[in-house]
C-alpha cells in the first residue's frame, strides 16, 4: 500500500475514535447530557433520605407544607413528606416512585443504599415503591436490611410484605438450580 493511503486511513480512524469518545463523554449521565429530568433529592451522593437530614444552618422555620411544590420539596432540607397534602403530596409521591424505579435499574451500591433508605419514608406509598425497587434490584445484599426493617414494622401487613420480599429475593436463581441439579446428578453416579 502507498504511504498516503495508510496515513489517510490512520488519520480517519483516529478522527472516528476521537469522535466516538467525545460523544460517549457528552452523552454519559451526569456529564453534559440532560435526560430531560430536573435534579431530584436522589441525585446527590448521600444515601440519607432528604426528609431525614437536618439543616443546621437554618435559622428560620421551613415553608408551609400546604404551599410546597415539587421544586421546593427537592431543595428543602427540613422537609417532612407526611405533612404534605393534596396535589403537592401526589406530585411528590409520583416523583419519588419514578426515581426509585430509575434507581432499581442502575444496580450500583449507591442506588441500592438510596432505595433502602426510602424503606423508612413516612409515606406508605413510597415505602411500597422502595420495597418493589429493592426486589427489582435482584441483589441478596438487601436482605439483612429488609429483615431489620421487618422487625421494626408496626403494621402486620407491611411486615408480611417485607418477609415475602425477603423470601422472594432468597429464592435460588435458575443458574443455582441447574448447578444443584448437576451436583446431585454427579453425586448419584
Amino acid at each position: 500500500m502507498k504511504p498516503k493511503v495508510v496515513l489517510t486511513t490512520f488519520a480517519l480512524a483516529a478522527v472516528i475514535l476521537g469522535s466516538a469518545f467525545l460523544l460517549s463523554f457528552v452523552m454519559s449521565p451526569g456529564r453534559g447530557a440532560s435526560n430531560g429530568k430536573t435534579p431530584s433529592a436522589l441525585d446527590n451522593r448521600d444515601a440519607t433520605p432528604h426528609y431525614a437530614r437536618q439543616n443546621q444552618l437554618a435559622t428560620t422555620p421551613g415553608p408551609n407544607p400546604a404551599n410546597l411544590t415539587a421544586s421546593t420539596i427537592t431543595t428543602t432540607n427540613t422537609f417532612n413528606p407526611a405533612e404534605l397534602t393534596g396535589e403537592a403530596r401526589e406530585e411528590y409521591i409520583q416523583q419519588r416512585i419514578e426515581e426509585l424505579g430509575d434507581l432499581s435499574s442502575q444496580r450500583d451500591p449507591i442506588s441500592r443504599d438510596k432505595i433502602l433508605a426510602e424503606l423508612q419514608n413516612p409515606l406508605k406509598e413510597i415505602r411500597e415503591a422502595a420495597l418493589q425497587a429493592s426486589i427489582e434490584l435482584n441483589d441478596r445484599s438487601v436482605v439483612p436490611r429488609l429483615q431489620e426493617i421487618a422487625e421494626l414494622a408496626q403494621d402486620p401487613r407491611e411486615k408480611a410484605r417485607l418477609l415475602d420480599a425477603i423470601d422472594y429475593i432468597n429464592l435460588p436463581s435458575l443458574t443455582e438450580r441447574r448447578l444443584a441439579a448437576q451436583t446431585a446428578n454427579n453425586n448419584q453416579k
